[in-house]
């Protein structure tokens, strides 16, 4: 039991990184059917993924 206590609950983690994903999933999908519903062109959509994936990449490499 001390050598668990020592490590931390792994089980946490994974449950927290699980919870992390789907949250995301959903907020993005979210986002992107209001986009689709205000008729936002296509060509848009995959712009505003690009900055999705460029503000990510900024966050990390700041780190």
């Amino acid at each position: 039991m001390k050598a668990r206590e020592a490590q931390g609950d792994g089980n946490l983690a994974v449950a927290l990184n699980e919870s992390a994903l789907y949250s995301g999933s959903a907020i993005g999908a979210s986002i992107g059917g209001l986009a689709l519903a205000m008729q936002v062109p296509l060509d848009m959509l995959s712009v505003g993924a690009g900055v999705v994936a460029l503000v990510g990449m900024v966050t990390y490499l700041s780190k």
